[in-house]
């Protein structure tokens, strides 16, 4: 951590003083540079809004798996209390599920991030929403604010303006984003 606390010299400060009880043996392991260079897969997940919203549409497209494989995902295969936290969740297939806030009884898919971070998706209406925090929120998935202020509304935005005035498929939406 010295090789970068010379090269920042006061750039990123925040990065080395968390609050303790985020500290792992006295070191920041959530937003220290040196540790995302570990490249862990399953736990560092560091990007963008952008560019995890345009993996998920790949995703809905059936460019990264198939359209039968995301049609399995509409639906939690596990709805109970989390043994572990105590709280109720939805789940499968590796994703979380939340209720559908405008649609009863559907569910969109994704999975929330460490503080606040979330990404969820509404096959049914092709829309990714991906976002990304720089700071650590309380609370996670549809319990942090400002995610859930984000998801409201992109869903109540979709009563504004029908699915007729939009481009016919997701491709066409998405090919300005690729370029």
């Amino acid at each position: 951590m010295m090789v970068l606390r010379s090269k920042f010299i006061g750039g990123y400060p925040q990065v080395f003083s968390y609050p303790k009880f985020i500290l792992v043996k006295g070191h920041n392991t959530i937003n220290n540079p040196e540790i995302h260079f570990l490249e862990q897969a399953a736990v560092y997940g560091i990007t963008n809004a952008r560019a995890l919203a345009k993996l998920f549409a790949l995703v809905l497209q059936g460019e990264i798996i198939s359209k039968e494989l995301v049609e399995r995902f509409y639906n939690p295969l596990i709805i109970g209390t989390d043994a572990v936290i105590n709280f109720p969740f939805a789940k499968g297939y590796g994703f979380m599920y939340e209720p559908h806030p405008k649609k009863p009884g559907k569910w969109l898919f994704g999975h929330p991030g460490n503080g606040g971070s979330n990404l969820m998706v509404d096959p049914e209406e092709e829309i990714v929403i991906a976002y990304v925090t720089n700071g650590m929120k309380s609370g996670m998935g549809e319990m942090c604010r400002t995610y859930r202020l984000l998801r409201n509304a992109t869903f109540d935005s979709l009563h504004k303006f029908p699915k007729e005035n939009v481009p016919e498929s997701l491709t066409d939406a998405i090919a300005p984003m690729l370029d």
